[in-house]
């Protein structure tokens, strides 16, 4: 995805109930591979901050 298509989805969403990380140098899968042979630095960021935003 593009960026500006995040930002112009973000700048429509409920800031209450969304946030917007944009993590450069990768793509839609985070650098992660299909049959999946392990994890990348860029999934690892992504999941962490799931995991916080949906621990909130």
């Amino acid at each position: 995805m593009d960026y500006s298509n995040a930002e112009d989805l973000y700048s429509r969403s409920d800031k209450d109930k969304t946030k917007l990380f944009l993590i450069e140098n990768t793509g839609h899968t985070f650098g992660a591979v299909q049959p999946f042979e392990g994890t990348t630095k860029a999934l690892e960021e992504v999941l962490t901050l799931i995991e916080d935003f949906l621990s909130k």
